[in-house]
């Protein structure tokens, strides 16, 4: 109501205008204390996140793992203390990939983490990110890739847009 985005209409409150013309960012006291939290981790959790973060809202050890160059398993135990400490990620399960390889799904608790870490990435390494997450991706999935073909076209639009003309 504040910004004018929501008016009060007899004993309800109504949309002033389209929610897409609506800009949803979170307020400046969120986000800072979302970069409180994030700057209370130490530099290697604070890097796992942030390339978790390219995945989107969901990710998967395995495609983190490699884009980190680190053991999964490792990883699987740094994220494991970030879910018990900081509450910043919780364990979706695990699964097994059209290869074969199995991996655990995480959440971010809620996106304004995910979207704060991705944001606080260089565009050079977000394009790489992308492109590397997306070529994993179609590793693990190989004939099954249309599956998951619109995660794809999202990791390789974003290389080819981040990267500029």
């Amino acid at each position: 109501m504040k910004r004018g985005d929501i008016a009060k209409h007899e004993r309800t409150l109504v949309l002033v205008r389209p929610l897409a013309e609506m800009e949803l960012e979170a307020p400046e006291s969120v986000r800072s204390m979302i970069g409180k939290k994030i700057d209370a981790l130490g530099e290697e959790e604070r890097r796992a996140l942030q390339y978790a973060s390219v995945e989107g809202a969901e990710f998967l050890s395995t495609i983190t793992a490699k884009l980190l160059g680190v053991d999964e398993i490792d990883l699987e135990e740094q994220l494991a203390h970030l879910e018990r400490t900081h509450r910043l990620v919780v364990t979706r399960g695990e699964e097994e990939l059209p290869d074969g390889a199995l991996a655990t799904r995480y959440r971010f608790v809620h996106a304004l983490y995910q979207n704060y870490l991705y944001g606080n990435l260089v565009n050079k390494r977000r394009v790489q990110l992308h492109r590397q997450a997306g070529d994993e991706l179609a590793e693990h999935y190989g004939k099954r890739a249309p599956q998951i073909a619109t995660r794809l076209a999202m990791h390789f639009e974003r290389a080819a847009t981040l990267s500029g003309p």
